[in-house]
């Protein structure tokens, strides 16, 4: 089956790195009441990751624009200012009867209607001819082959891919794409295209360089109706034809007319208007109709547009530090350093750690606009999928926003409570055309948890894993161009308690680990680590929470009603360095408690079991302890290094 990628390579041609794109758009929602912003797309070179993001979104309208742009000081929009070339001339709702000729493609876009394209060759200087381009696609809408674009933006105008749905509503529901035919062996001249769809690309020029000629656009002086008139003046003696014709030929070649097309033009004029009479006036219309019209659309010559410069058709290898600065600050955060942004990450804990609080706690956070354990937070709406305790997740949303926003709910935060299957598609396209429909895309999907969205799937097959994965990733990562964040439990066994349960193609399949802790069954508090972080730098040091019980008051039985609260506890952390440091202080004392002299090196080595795999942490935690005890005049130091208790 022909893919999307592989249809923009053959209509775009190849495109060339840092100088022309092509675009691309897809979303779920229904194109007549799509948002403005989902129509925005991103600009498309032919990158695998691109190809591969295209090709997943099936479920999705997909569409492509029909021209190639050229960037201009390296900011790549889609506009009629960046136009470079027409790539596929198309009629939206032909007649296939009518065609007049072969085709490239035949699409059917709806169960009425069929597209069809002809693709154009990149070489041929009409497909970027712009004022030419507008002109023929004014005539395809004039002929209901397209519809017109208001903006005047038909040039860079969208077209259906391929491979996608038509999610119009309608009664049969969905309605998914289907080519009909396909023959990309060959490629079209402008003119060779227009005429399958009936339009003479001569007599559009023609009609162009009249209206150019009007204009009077680099020709001198003069209103251009009054050339003409100058030329079929009825008296003989006032007419004009070299000015004339010279201000006319220059306008019309300055459009852009091919210089032939204005020879046969104007002599159609003078033809018209030749005199009846031999004598003088007939000798001077045939002196100025013959080689003298010739030598005049020549010498226009120089008015005509300059051809575009030839690209470099390699990619620029060389870059500066300043560009290669920019290019590797690509990594944006949702929540700084922690949760980044367009990703696909897990939030893992043991039954009964706080792990949903955590996650429940990030995203109010995220969508009020608050700083989350004191990081920066990118504000947006989030959805959280509560497939697991959903009853309780209003209780839990309410006591937050009574905490920090000293209000009933918190702005942005949208729930779905339905115990949804997401292996089965119809529940996954169902969540995904739900979330469409949002004014704003979320920035944020919470899937609490993994195990009762997963359906029946095993957890330690990594084949299915990996299937479950690419389905989030298509229909809920990429339409919306979020973080989603899955909620799972850790193993049963002790090995198995800091990573998330079953296959390791979950971790592997993931950009970003969070792990959940509770050290005390006892007390209301965890501790959160950052287990994985592909892209940025991954933090080093623990985050803690205390949970606190929020009244809600009573509800409509007069029963009081609370909930916890995940809270950030700087001081939790603090009591931990202090009961880390206290073990480390109990060690370097006892190591001297025999009189004899001790090395920080010794010191170092005989801590490691404490400080884990992270040499750093060890040296740190043991200068700091020497350095409080030598305060408190407990140790001194004998020589550089070496320590001996004070008696």
């Amino acid at each position: 089956m022909l893919r999307n990628s592989e249809f923009l390579a053959a209509a775009y041609g190849k495109l060339r790195a840092d100088y022309d794109y092509g675009w691309t758009t897809a979303f779920a929602s229904d194109p007549n009441k799509a948002q403005p912003g989902v129509w925005s797309g991103n600009p498309y070179g032919g990158t695998d990751n691109e190809k591969a993001v295209l090709d997943q979104r099936q479920e999705d309208n997909t569409y492509f624009c029909v021209s190639v742009l050229y960037s201009r000081d390296g900011i790549k929009r889609r506009t009629n200012e960046t136009f470079g070339r027409l790539a596929v001339l198309i009629a939206d709702d032909a007649d296939p009867d009518a065609i007049l000729g072969k085709v490239s493609y035949k699409l059917q876009t709806s169960p009425n209607s069929v597209q069809i394209g002809m693709l154009l060759d990149p070489e041929d200087k009409d497909t970027q001819n712009l004022p030419l381009i507008k002109a023929v696609l004014q005539k395809m809408a004039d002929d209901k082959l397209i519809s017109a674009d208001n903006n005047g933006n038909n040039p860079v105008r969208y077209a259906r891919l391929p491979v996608g749905s038509n999610t119009k509503a309608r009664p049969d529901g969905i309605f998914t794409t289907k080519m009909l035919k396909c023959d990309f062996k060959d490629v079209y001249s402008l003119a060779d295209a227009a005429a399958v769809f009936g339009i003479k690309l001569e007599d559009i020029r023609t009609n162009l360089g009249k209206a150019k000629a009007q204009e009077d656009i680099k020709a001198g002086t003069g209103d251009a109706s009054q050339l003409y008139k100058d030329i079929i003046n009825p008296d003989l003696s006032q007419r004009s034809y070299h000015d004339a014709l010279l201000k006319i030929s220059s306008s019309m070649v300055a459009s852009g007319m091919h210089r032939g097309a204005v020879v046969n033009h104007l002599r159609s004029i003078m033809v018209a208007s030749k005199p009846a009479v031999p004598g003088p006036d007939l000798d001077r219309w045939m002196v100025r109709t013959g080689p003298d019209l010739i030598r005049m659309v020549e010498t226009a010559g120089k008015f005509a547009p300059e051809d575009k410069p030839a690209p470099n058709p390699f990619p620029k290898l060389v870059m500066s530090m300043e560009q290669l600065k920019e290019r590797t600050a690509n990594v944006d955060w949702v929540v700084n350093g922690v949760i980044p942004q367009d990703a696909m990450m897990c939030l893992f804990g043991a039954s009964q750690t706080f792990k949903s609080f955590v996650a429940l706690s990030a995203a109010l956070h995220i969508c009020s606009g608050l700083e989350w354990m004191g990081l920066r937070t990118k504000q947006g709406p989030v959805v959280y999928v509560a497939a697991e305790g959903g009853g309780g997740i209003y209780r839990r949303a309410a006591a937050w926003a009574k905490t920090h926003l000293d209000q009933e709910f918190a702005p942005g935060f949208n729930i779905c409570i339905t115990p949804l299957n997401l292996t089965i598609q119809e529940e996954m396209t169902s969540l995904r055309m739900d979330i469409a429909e949002m004014p704003v895309p979320p920035c944020l999907i919470v899937l609490d948890t993994m195990s009762q969205l997963f359906g029946g799937g095993d957890e330690n097959d990594a084949t299915q894993i990996s299937e479950f994965f690419r389905a989030v990733n298509q229909h809920l990562r990429a339409p919306f161009n979020c973080t989603v964040m899955i909620i799972h439990h850790t193993g049963y066994n002790v090995d198995a308690a800091n990573r998330p349960r079953g296959s390791s193609a979950i971790a592997a399949n993931l950009d970003t680990l969070l792990s959940v802790q509770r050290s005390d069954p006892e007390v209301l508090a965890c501790k959160m680590t950052v287990a994985k972080m592909k892209d940025g730098e991954r933090p080093e040091q623990p985050y803690y929470f205390d949970m606190e019980s929020v009244d809600l008051g009573v509800n409509q039985h007069g029963e009081r009603q609370s909930s916890l609260v995940a809270k950030f506890s700087d001081k939790a952390r603090e009591a931990a360095e202090n009961l880390k440091s206290g073990k480390y202080s109990s060690m370097v004392l006892r190591m001297l408690d025999s009189g004899e002299p001790v090395t920080t090196h010794e010191m170092r080595t005989e801590a490691k079991p404490l400080g884990g795999d992270n040499p750093d942490n060890v040296r740190r935690a043991i200068n700091r302890v020497l350095m409080k005890l030598k305060a408190a005049k407990k140790i001194y130091e004998k020589s550089p290094d070496v320590w001996v208790i004070e008696r």
